[in-house]
C-alpha cells in the first residue's frame, strides 16, 4: 500500500513539472511580413494581429492556439504578430509562454500605417485583426474584431472544405 501511495505522489508531482521552451519571438518588418503570405506553403494560413494590452485580443488568443493545435494536421498554420511596442518583447514572450506557443511568432517593427495598408486597405488598424490566406497567398477572409472559438473553427472548416472542393 505504501508503494502505491509513493508511486501516486511521484506521478502527480512529475506531471506538474512539465516545462515549456521559451517562445520564439522574431522582429518583423512590413517587407518580411508580406513574405509570410507570399511564401506560404500551407493549405490555410491564419495571421492574427494582436497585443498584450488589447482585451479582445487576449480573450480570443486561446481559441487561436486551440485551433492551431486542432487543425495543424490538416495543413493549417497560425502566425501571431504582436503590435506591442518593440521594448515589450519580454512581456510578449511571457504571454506566449503562458499559452504554450512553441512555434515562431513575431513582433511588429516599424510604423503602423505601411503595415496596415500592406495587408488590406480595408483594415483600419484596429486590433484584433485576422487574415486567412490560401497556399497561393490569396486573401480568403479578413476579420477586424474579436472572433469566438465556435466562429473561428467554423470559418477554418468552411475554408478547408472550400479548398478541398477546388482541387
Amino acid at each position: 500500500m505504501r508503494y502505491l501511495i509513493a508511486i501516486s505522489i511521484i506521478i502527480t508531482t512529475s506531471s506538474s513539472l512539465i516545462l515549456y521552451a521559451d517562445p520564439i519571438l522574431k522582429e518583423l518588418n512590413v517587407e518580411d511580413a508580406q513574405k509570410l503570405t507570399q511564401n506560404n506553403k500551407h493549405k490555410l494560413l491564419i495571421i492574427n494581429f494582436w497585443a498584450t494590452w488589447c482585451a479582445p485580443c487576449v480573450k480570443e488568443f486561446p481559441s487561436f492556439v486551440k485551433g492551431r493545435n486542432k487543425y495543424k494536421n490538416q495543413d493549417v498554420e497560425v502566425i501571431f504578430i504582436s503590435h506591442d511596442f518593440e521594448d515589450k518583447q519580454a512581456e510578449v514572450k511571457e504571454f506566449l509562454k503562458r499559452y504554450q506557443v512553441d512555434w515562431p511568432s513575431y513582433i511588429k517593427v516599424g510604423y503602423d500605417e505601411p503595415y496596415i495598408n500592406s495587408f488590406s486597405k480595408d483594415w483600419s488598424g484596429a486590433l484584433p485583426a485576422t487574415f486567412l490566406y490560401n497556399d497561393k497567398g490569396e486573401l480568403l477572409h479578413f476579420v477586424e474584431s474579436e472572433i469566438n472559438e465556435e466562429d473561428l473553427f467554423k470559418t477554418i472548416e468552411g475554408y478547408l472544405d472550400f479548398l478541398k472542393k477546388q482541387k
